[in-house]
């Protein structure tokens, strides 16, 4: 069963999911984009400097603590897919 919360940040109702991280039972919050700078290499030919971009789930742990991790970390165990229709096409 989804909780319902209002969050500061967003105009409405969002939901939490629940889903394991690493073995770890936890609660979903959201997806979160994180960048940074970097410099240029100072080895000749070396890369450019730029921006590094990521994103990342933020979660919550049955303990309270909140962490970020990596999508492919993130096993979700609720059946958010039957809200869907998907066409079954065979592929040969």
């Amino acid at each position: 069963m989804r909780t319902k919360i209002l969050t500061g940040n967003t105009a409405g109702v969002s939901n939490y999911r629940p889903c394991y991280v690493k073995k770890h039972k936890a609660l979903f919050h959201r997806w979160e984009d994180k960048s940074w700078v970097v410099a240029a290499s100072p080895m000749v030919g070396g890369t450019p400097a730029g921006q590094i971009k990521m994103t990342i789930g933020i979660v919550e742990y049955e303990d309270g603590s909140v962490h970020e991790c990596y999508p492919d970390e993130i096993r979700f165990c609720d059946p958010h897919h039957n809200e869907y229709c998907f066409d079954i096409k065979e592929i040969n």
